[in-house]
């Protein structure tokens, strides 16, 4: 599905309906960049960026929906990107920080940002907080288009 950071309602609705089911539900978010950003992300990285301690530079973040019934019920939140060791540190210098109820779990420069927590999450606090990560921690100007993956548990 796609949508943009200015009208996200549509995902929104559906993130809802997902994070009420309650199943392990998961959705992937990655920003859409034309070709011509490719190409300049990989003259970039050239070959060195395949031994690089960064992870991939354009973004890719995943929410996964609380399992109703598990002890702890938990979800959590993660963002894979190209920023570099401290990314919670460039993050709280830039103004930007995870929702109320996030708790870090992982800040590593191959794997990304981990985030865990427990209780309701905020789809829309959520999302907010991708796009401004996504923003700060991508090497190339994003234009506010993303794809939204859902999987549906059973």
């Amino acid at each position: 599905m796609e949508f943009t950071e200015g009208e996200p309602e549509p995902v929104l609705e559906r993130i809802g309906s997902m994070l009420g089911r309650a199943r392990g539900d998961w959705v992937n978010f990655e920003p859409m960049v034309d070709d011509t950003v490719i190409g300049e992300l990989a003259v970039r990285r050239g070959v060195a960026g395949w031994f690089s301690a960064r992870g991939s530079d354009l973004p890719y973040a995943t929410l996964l929906a609380p399992v109703d019934g598990a002890r702890p019920a938990v979800g959590s939140l993660g963002l894979q990107h190209g920023g570099g060791p401290k990314a919670v540190r460039a993050l709280t210098a830039a103004g930007i920080t995870a929702p109320d109820g996030w708790i870090l779990r992982q800040d590593h420069p191959k794997r990304g940002l981990v985030f865990q927590q427990q209780g309701v999450v905020d789809a829309g606090q959520t999302l907010e907080f991708v796009f401004a990560a996504a923003r700060r921690l991508c090497p190339v100007e994003l234009d506010g288009r993303w794809s939204a993956v859902i999987h549906l548990v059973g």
